[in-house]
């Protein structure tokens, strides 16, 4: 497909399309862009207070002006503090449109359980981002009045994550809450404009003891993540399971509703077999296969997780 031709799709489908917080398929991996109020799996699972990671995500492989996603994220639960702290960079670009993040994270933990490891949280990430449209050469050639766009936005999300030990989780969050719209040819009369719209996003998941793998530390779980925009009463959900074979070691496999694609991944934990005796090192690959007709001729998406872990 064109460059031309995918510019002038980005104009009608970023709305549905990218309008959305970025897509993910190891979505279990990017808490802080879901729920601030959510610590990471390495957190949660590891038991480690700091991490730092990268996720790149190219959508759609092969198609010329494809989503591309690159989130960078750091995390901190100093030691006998009930608040998590952490930073989120963003950057996410479909052809000449793109959009470029920075928010801060912070949340407070209320234990519940001084024997297990129960608490409810509250958090919120705040931030701002610099969005960015290089249009006018393909307007021009369409006869469409659009010029180059550059504008900062405010950015917002609210979230109260429960996490009962290691046995389940649920959390319920609103990415997106300031709601903004960019009119592409600075007209509030326009109809061409790309709209940021609120949503109310779900977290849930359980963990189940799976010692027929043969390791003491393997565990399945079963997760969900449901996604809603009231100002376009759309709906989308995230089924997944995830499968941890061994303490450096998972696949996982899910689907999307709305989208109608296969997700798969699986990773790596490395920690002491490379010299790393305070820490660790998560490498995780997924990828996105498409089986509904509106998606099926855009192709894969696949995508990259690296993270680093330590205590203390």
């Amino acid at each position: 497909m064109k460059m031309k031709k995918i510019l002038i799709l980005c104009l009608f489908i970023t709305p549905i399309l990218r309008g959305q917080s970025p897509l993910f398929t190891i979505y279990r991996e990017q808490t802080a862009m879901i729920n601030p109020a959510m610590p990471s799996t390495n957190y949660l699972i590891s038991e480690y207070n700091n991490s730092i990671s990268a996720t790149y995500r190219y959508q759609w492989i092969g198609v010329e002006g494809a989503p591309i996603t690159q989130v960078l994220n750091w995390e901190c639960l100093p030691i006998d503090k009930n608040i998590l702290v952490g930073a989120q960079l963003m950057n996410d670009k479909t052809g000449e449109i793109g959009l470029t993040g920075i928010s801060g994270q912070f949340a407070y933990k209320m234990a519940l359980s001084r024997m297990d490891n129960r608490f409810l949280s509250i958090g919120l990430s705040a931030g701002i981002q610099y969005f960015h449209a290089n249009l006018s050469t393909i307007a021009a050639s369409e006869n469409l009045f659009i010029d180059n766009k550059r504008q900062i936005i405010p950015d917002l999300n609210i979230g109260v994550y429960y996490h009962h030990d290691k046995e389940f989780y649920v959390g319920l969050s609103t990415p997106q809450l300031v709601g903004n719209r960019i009119y592409l040819n600075n007209s509030e009369n326009s109809p061409l404009s790309i709209q940021k719209p609120r949503q109310i996003c779900a977290v849930g998941g359980m963990y189940f003891d799976a010692p027929y793998f043969g390791n003491d530390g393997a565990y399945l779980e079963p997760s969900v993540w449901l996604r809603y925009l009231p100002e376009y009463k759309n709906f989308s959900f995230d089924a997944h399971l995830r499968a941890k074979i061994s303490s450096s070691f998972w696949v996982g496999a899910g689907y999307n509703l709305y989208a109608n694609t296969m997700n798969i991944e699986t990773g790596s934990i490395l920690s002491e077999s490379i010299g790393l005796n305070a820490g660790q090192l998560k490498i995780g690959l997924g990828g996105s296969i498409p089986f509904g007709s509106k998606w099926t001729g855009l192709g894969a998406s696949g995508e990259v997780h690296v993270c680093y872990s330590w205590g203390q």
